[in-house]
């Protein structure tokens, strides 16, 4: 998975912004069907990304598929 955090301005901490922020949205995928489980069989692992756009702040998350399995 790969989070690429946009936000408006360098006010929060990155580790503030993305810590709980995984935690939400990965619950959430898995709610949704999008992730069978949020365990250790099903993410590999994660990469932060973070930028400042103060006209449109967002999330993006990229689903990378693990190819060796």
């Amino acid at each position: 998975m790969i989070y690429h955090w946009y936000e408006p301005n360098r006010r929060r901490d990155m580790d503030n912004i993305s810590s709980f922020g995984r935690k939400v949205i990965q619950d959430a995928l898995v709610r949704a069907g999008v992730l069978e489980n949020d365990g250790w069989a099903q993410i590999e692992g994660f990469k932060d990304c973070f930028y400042v756009d103060r006209k449109n702040p967002r999330i993006v998350v990229e689903l990378v598929e693990n190819e060796t399995q």
